[in-house]
């Protein structure tokens, strides 16, 4: 609930200043079920496949704006990764 409630404030302080990134909410749940988890692609390639999925965010719009830092990746279900691939989840977002 917290996350939600930091997505809300974000959103409503994007809407009075347009200069201010996008916050998204993605579900790291996802990662592990893609190519990511074995280390073949990056964080920025899973979020713009979930942007896509969840959001129907052109991929080419969806890169545009991970480059040039318009979205603030609020990034929801950590504990909810398997044990056994938290770590690598981990040094992806780092």
């Amino acid at each position: 609930m917290m996350l939600l409630s930091l997505a809300e404030a974000l959103i409503k302080r994007a809407e009075q200043e347009p200069s201010l990134p996008i916050p998204v909410v993605l579900n790291l749940v996802t990662w592990v079920k893609g190519p990511w988890v074995k280390g073949r692609g990056s964080l920025e390639s899973w979020a713009v496949e979930e942007l896509a999925a969840k959001y129907m965010i052109p991929r080419r719009i969806g890169r545009e704006w991970l480059a040039d830092d318009d979205l603030i990746l609020l990034l929801d279900g950590f504990d909810d990764v398997p044990k056994r691939w938290r770590r690598r989840c981990a040094l992806a977002i780092n």
